[in-house]
C-alpha cells in the first residue's frame, strides 16, 4: 500500500502495509510458513502460470516479504523491489559483488543493478 509521503521514516514505517482488520495491530507479521494452501486446482494452476497473484511457496514469496520488497522500492523511488535470500557462502557473495568473482550462475543482476548486502550477527 503506497504512501504519499516523502520522508524515509514515513515511508518505511507505513508502506506496504496498514493495520490488521481483526486485531488493529500496525506492525507487520512474520509469516512464519513454508506452503499455502490452494482453493483448487484452477487456482493453483493461474498462480503458478502467474495468471493471478497469491502466495506459492515461501521461498518464491510471502506476505512479509512483499511488504519488505515494497518499502524498499518506495524508498529507493523504483517501481518494484525483489528480496531474496541466496544460498551461496557469505565470501562467494563478496567477492562477487566487489567485482572479484564470477556471479553465481542464478544470479540475474547485471552491471548497475544495486545489490543490498544484509548478514546476520552470528
Amino acid at each position: 500500500m503506497p504512501t504519499t509521503s516523502q520522508h524515509a521514516e514515513t515511508i518505511v514505517l507505513h508502506t506496504g502495509y496498514r493495520s490488521d482488520p481483526a486485531t488493529t495491530a500496525v506492525a507487520v507479521p512474520i509469516y512464519q510458513t513454508t506452503s499455502y494452501q490452494f482453493n483448487s486446482t484452477e487456482h493453483a494452476g493461474n498462480l503458478f502460470a502467474l495468471k493471478e497473484f497469491g502466495n506459492i511457496y515461501t521461498r518464491i514469496m510471502n506476505p512479509t516479504q512483499a511488504v519488505l520488497e515494497e518499502r524498499v522500492a518506495a524508498l529507493e523511488g523504483g517501481v518494484a523491489a525483489l528480496a531474496k535470500h541466496l544460498d551461496i557462502p557469505e565470501e562467494q557473495l563478496a567477492a562477487w559483488v566487489a567485482g572479484r568473482a564470477s556471479p553465481p550462475p542464478d544470479i540475474v543482476v547485471k552491471a548497475g543493478d544495486a545489490v543490498i548486502r544484509l548478514s546476520r550477527k552470528k
